[in-house]
């Protein structure tokens, strides 16, 4: 007894804090971000490229109107957008994080109404705690061996706790399985939508890890034409390594080519402008320019259609031969081992010249080998494209293969830009031993990053340093002035570093697993971060604190030893985790309320002023931009948002809350302020700042819930051990306590895996049924809804019944299929390919197996014109179907209008050619343009004809040099497509 009664002592001893110097903090804070606020009022003005560019440099259809110019205007013009602008405007993926935080919010609302109405009066009335310190307002105030007024009714405090927290948890698994319902009906008429069938992924399946036996378009295509619809397009996917470096090898020389001949134009513009009298006709233009400048009738006939003012041409030749530029280049046998820059090494080259050339050879090497692509080796996945939606679900969720793991995994919803091609030839063994090295470097890097963290912070004491640097050892003066310096700026520096490094470490891993999507990486990059931040901010923060705080200072070695040291104990005697859980978890409350008010404060004013995004902006304009396509890249890239590393801090500062409330109920407002100054800001940044390029649709979402119910488990986990701390003093109401919080616990593990067995496939894949009534009703979004629908078109006589409609349904496709067999011998194309299918005698030949094949592809043909249809006729009446859905459901979701289509493609309508959207960019990609800036003397545009002249392709469209020689654009690349597709 008396060891817990220590263990308590110290904890809540270091929990104390004045409530001066909390008020402190919160002023500090406050200030700190009213100043940033008004910084970024007074910015947004100045520098609509980085405050608003989704106003101006997006698309007309996703363009924003820009918010109100007046103080704090743009909060009401945020707060007043509907769900269908946000999905419009910033997809669906910003709409889901948004609604999450948005769920938080309430949770926590309601939570600091619950916590500071009654568990502080709890904790607080009827003690002697002092009134002006944190730690007398939570549920260390009910200990009566820190506490001796609270007397017996400690444990009657407790239970307050206890149904407290029985009524925080109980709502939130309540909102939490609501919320699931409410993400997989968005998700279905998402899927659903004729904005999203519109693209290919939507009737695409990706199947890897092929056995050679199955590894050819001809057997693919008889093996999946049996399913509804039938196959339209099917391309296996092929080793393209050595055309991908020959392609970035020319990027390369692309980007070399317009450096050299945008350096020759403005030498050439600078020497015209030092040297006047050699360029007479450069003096009439402008004197034309100026005439014109006067007289904007002229100008306005001009820009009208008129007479267009001839610009002076120049020939290049008779320019010095100093502007242009060159280099040496080495012959000699080490040239692959020398930098061709070492002074006095080979001979000078004209690099125009020179690159052109190897241009010119490379685009005839990369043509020939595009056209030679069926010939490079086949790996074993690939990309099968059906007439149906229908169909591309059925055959990701069916058992396709008698062999373990052959054709496996198989994936839908696989965007051509989304698609990670270098890890297409792995195999299912494969993955999975990469996903087994990953987790382990992971876990070992989550457990033991805090020991390098106290490494680097051992620079901060003055000691390690002078061991370290020896030389300063007797500079005395010197000395003083270099460790302090050291001391005061290194370890931060060093730490910020090691955290920055941190998410390319682990995005590295999660595409080394062998992910074939990028927003697959993404998803996967949530769920290690959040672990990492976890363990690393609540645990060693906590728990470990007291291994950290038993070594001394200045020797960070012991104290990190110390950490490993402590949970080797932990792992040996779990009796101890759990004491030190409940002992110091309550302890750190001050800590996380802190934590908890300086990312709410200056956490979200630090997001909308983006301080640093505006200085790298104007120094990479200034300093590292000399091409048109480097300056559009500055000026017309958009910042996109980072699911992966983002989601996680929130869900983490859920966690948080969710742990300290029914233990420190006074983080529960500013959990609450966190989480409403979040949600006004990254409303703001994801509608006017972050553009997105992928879409998942909504993914992030479900697991962000899951992540919620491993925050409520470790709350109940940590407040049940806490009881049982208090069993040397409470006694059995302490056990009674105790017990019920662990069967809160099961309960909630439980529904957890209950959730996750119920929504998992549904988040995934579209349900037969949904899909099947879209087919031949024009519905599509809920099944009982739709049901309800079919009424009207079923039975006008009232007596309808679910099972009769389902019945008339099974009918009418049985009538429609008999009705719709195709004549003997007709055959069916894709992609190039045509196979007859139906050799009766041949079948016969083979046997049972070729008879069963036979009756199989009969039935898919049967089936194959009754699903042709199936996209158009699905999404055709899906916001009738949904209507009905939210009047069953008491207005429990909305329908959605999910605005324009994204991704590449327009449907299986035979409006546009798919025959190369899954094919390795690399195969299909066309010949880039050489991008140069229009110039008053005719330089570019004499480039420009040499280069076509020779078969490069070369413009000069949308890029101009000013007078002062600042390159400006005024429109996207005309290769823009070609290096969005690399």
């Amino acid at each position: 007894m008396s060891n817990n009664t220590n263990v308590n002592q110290q904890a809540f001893s270091e929990q104390e804090m004045p409530i001066s110097s909390f008020i402190s903090a919160v002023a500090f804070n406050g200030a700190i971000a009213v100043a940033m606020f008004v910084g970024f009022e007074i910015l947004r003005r100045v520098s609509p490229r980085i405050y608003s560019p989704k106003t101006f440099l997006v698309d007309q259809i996703e363009r924003m109107p820009a918010a109100s110019k007046y103080p704090l205007g743009w909060i009401w013009s945020v707060l007043k957008l509907k769900d269908d602008d946000i999905i419009k405007h910033a997809g669906l993926d910003s709409y889901m994080f948004l609604k999450f935080i948005r769920l938080n919010l309430k949770l926590f609302f309601l939570y600091t109404i619950l916590g500071c109405c009654i568990l502080i009066p709890v904790d607080i009335v009827g003690t002697s705690s002092p009134r002006n310190n944190l730690a007398s307002y939570s549920i260390g105030n009910t200990n009566p061996s820190l506490v001796p007024s609270i007397g017996s009714s400690s444990g009657a405090r407790l239970w307050g706790h206890l149904i407290i927290a029985y009524i925080f948890f109980g709502y939130l698994l309540y909102t939490l399985r609501r919320q699931f319902l409410s993400y997989i009906r968005i998700r279905q008429q998402y899927l659903t939508s004729k904005s999203h069938n519109a693209t290919p992924q939507a009737n695409t399946v990706l199947i890897c890890d092929i056995p050679d036996e199955l590894n050819d378009e001809e057997v693919l295509y008889k093996m999946f034409n049996v399913m509804p619809g039938g196959v339209a397009n099917i391309w296996i996917n092929r080793n393209s390594n050595h055309i991908v470096k020959l392609v970035q090898k020319r990027e390369k020389l692309i980007k070399d080519l317009e450096t050299a001949s945008t350096k020759l134009i403005k030498g050439a513009q600078k020497y015209a402008q030092k040297h006047p009298e050699q360029f007479p006709q450069l003096q009439e233009y402008a004197a034309t320019q100026t005439e014109l400048q006067q007289d904007p009738s002229l100008m306005q006939a001009q820009q009208a259609g008129g007479p267009q003012v001839p610009k002076p041409a120049y020939d290049v030749s008779q320019l010095p031969s100093e502007l242009r530029p060159t280099a040496r280049s080495l012959t000699l046998p080490l040239q692959a081992h020398l930098p061709s820059l070492i002074p006095g090494l080979g001979q000078k080259d004209d690099v125009i010249t020179k690159k052109q050339q190897e241009l010119i050879a490379l685009n005839n090497e990369i043509l020939h080998q595009q056209q030679q692509f069926k010939s490079f080796p086949k790996l074993r996945s690939a990309f099968i494209q059906f007439r149906s939606q229908m169909a591309a679900h059925m055959v990701a969720q069916s058992l396709v293969h008698h062999e373990p793991l052959a054709c496996e995994p198989r994936y839908v919803e696989v965007a051509p830009p989304d698609v990670i091609w270098e890890n297409l030839h792995l195999t299912c063994e494969a993955v999975i031993a990469r996903r087994a090295i990953s987790n382990v470097i992971v876990a070992g890097m989550i457990v033991f990053w805090g020991v390098i963290t106290g490494l680097f912070s051992s620079l901060a004491q003055y000691k390690a340093i002078t061991n370290f640097f020896t030389a300063l050892k007797g500079l005395s003066g010197i000395a003083n002035t270099a460790a302090g310096a050291i001391q005061g700026i290194l370890p931060t520096l060093l730490v910020a570093i090691l955290m920055s490094v941190l998410p390319m470490i682990l995005r590295f891993l999660s595409r080394f697993e062998g992910n074939v999507r990028k927003t697959t990486v993404d998803l996967d990059l949530m769920d290690k971060y959040y672990a990492f931040l976890v363990f690393n901010v609540v645990f060693v923060a906590t728990v470990v604190n007291a291994a950290a705080s038993a070594t001394t200072a200045s020797n960070a070695a012991a104290s990190a030893t110390g950490v490993v040291n402590q949970f080797g104990s932990y792992a040996q005697n779990p009796t101890e985790f759990l004491s030190v859980i409940g002992s110091k978890f309550p302890g750190a409350a001050n800590f996380f309320v802190s934590y908890a008010l300086l990312q709410g404060l200056s956490g979200s004013a630090s997001e909308i002023l983006q301080i640093f995004t505006l200085i790298i902006h104007y120094i990479t304009g200034v300093l590292f931009t000399s091409t048109p396509r480097q300056v559009w890249g500055v000026r017309w890239n958009l910042s996109e948002f980072d699911w992966g590393t983002r989601f996680p801090q929130h869900t983490l500062i859920t966690t948080i809350g969710l742990v300290y409330a029914p233990i420190a109920p006074l983080i529960l407002p500013f959990i609450t302020i966190y989480f409403a100054l979040y949600y006004v800001v990254f409303t703001y940044q994801l509608i006017y700042v972050y553009h997105q390029e992928l879409q998942s649709g909504g993914l992030a979402f479900p697991k962000a819930i899951f992540q919620l119910f491993f925050g409520a488990s470790l709350a109940e986990l940590v407040l049940a051990a806490y009881f049982f701390t208090q069993i040397p003093t409470t006694g059995p109401q302490a056990i009674a306590q105790a017990v019920l919080m662990l069967a809160l616990l099961g309960f909630t593990i439980g529904m957890w895996l209950v959730c996750k067995f119920q929504f998992d496939p549904l988040v995934e894949y579209l349900a037969i049924d949904l899909l099947q009534l879209g087919q031949d009703f024009g519905i599509g979004a809920h099944p009982t809804a739709a049901m309800r629908e079919m009424k009207a078109k079923l039975d006008g006589e009232g007596n309808f019944t679910e099972r009769t409609a389902q019945d008339k349904l099974n009918s009418q496709i049985r009538n429609q299929a008999s009705q719709e067999v195709p004549p003997q011998g007709q055959s069916t194309a894709y992609n190039g390919y045509h196979g007859d299918l139906e050799d009766g005698n041949a079948e016969t030949k083979q046997g049972l197996p070729g008879q069963l094949g036979a009756r199989l592809r009969g039935l898919g043909n049967q089936f194959r014109k009754v699903g042709v249809d199936v996209n158009n006729q699905l999404t055709g009446n899906v916001r009738n179907a949904m209507a009905v859905m939210r009047e069953d459901n008491n207005n429990f979701e909305q329908d959605f209008d999910f605005g324009f289509n994204r991704s590449k493609g327009a449907g299986l309508d035979g409006a546009e050619n798919y025959d190369d959207v899954y094919l390795h960019p690399a195969i299909v990609t066309p010949l880039p343009t050489i991008w140069l800036p229009q110039d008053i003397l005719g330089v570019a545009q004499t480039q420009v004809e040499d280069y076509r002249t020779n078969g490069l392709n070369s413009t000069t469209e949308g890029a101009a040099l000013t007078r002062k020689g600042r390159v400006t654009v005024s429109g996207d690349p005309p290769d823009l497509e070609y290096f969005a597709r690399q």
